[in-house]
């Protein structure tokens, strides 16, 4: 078994060209699966254990431990699974790093992963004011493309712990805010760099465009009703 682990290193490393080794790519993207698929068994159990509850509590309060776990699950679990996928303004993978994602897709495909039940491939296609519409009825979105950077992270830190879909000019995304920061999950179009996780005021995204647009997922009874069906 070491003799042959030894021969696979050695022929990946002689290459004339620099190209992945097939092997080890292939066994790398087999890894990506499994933990994505963990992922996605994680998010279950744990959303039926958060049904159960509201069931037995017959109450439509929104928990502080539903909005924790959606921080932590699309801010870490879900974005280490799809961080680095490529970026493509036609892509739509619905698995990491088999193919390309555009920033629509992204955000309904996150929402897809988390269990909503969400048309993914239709709501991807609307503009973000129209997307925010149908998946938070309930909620009034913000327009904040009047304040400055600064002051727009401050509102986000003002606010509190939250999850948002924000729309801006041309490209839309996830916004998290938790005891660290404000941070902007998307399928990032510059320079193609695809699924990226950054501090909201170093987005060169978000500078770039002339609107904000964010209505607050973890705030929408609507959406969490949804969630927890």
């Amino acid at each position: 078994m070491l003799f042959f682990f030894f021969l696979t290193l050695v022929s990946c490393s002689h290459t004339d060209k620099d190209t992945t080794c097939p092997v080890m790519h292939n066994t790398a993207t087999a890894i990506q699966a499994k933990e994505y698929e963990s992922v996605l068994h994680s998010i279950t159990v744990k959303q039926k254990k958060f049904s159960g509850q509201r069931n037995r509590s017959e109450t439509d309060t929104i928990s502080s431990q539903w909005v924790d776990f959606w921080i932590e699950t699309i801010g870490t679990d879900l974005y280490e699974a799809w961080k680095g996928t490529a970026w493509d303004f036609n892509g739509h993978t619905s698995k990491p790093h088999q193919g390309s994602i555009a920033c629509g897709y992204f955000v309904t495909t996150i929402l897809s992963d988390m269990g909503m039940s969400i048309n993914r491939i239709k709501l991807s296609t609307y503009p973000s004011m129209q997307m925010m519409k149908a998946i938070c009825p309930d909620q009034k979105i913000q327009n904040l493309s009047n304040l400055g950077m600064e002051e727009f992270d401050a509102r986000l830190t003002g606010i509190g712990k939250s999850v948002y879909i924000i729309g801006l000019d041309f490209h839309t995304g996830i916004i998290v805010s938790d005891e660290t920061g404000n941070w902007f999950i998307h399928s990032n179009y510059i320079k193609r760099q695809g699924v990226i996780k950054e501090a909201v005021l170093a987005s060169a995204a978000l500078r770039a465009s002339r609107t904000r647009w964010i209505v607050s997922l973890t705030s929408s009874k609507t959406a969490m009703n949804n969630w927890l069906r």
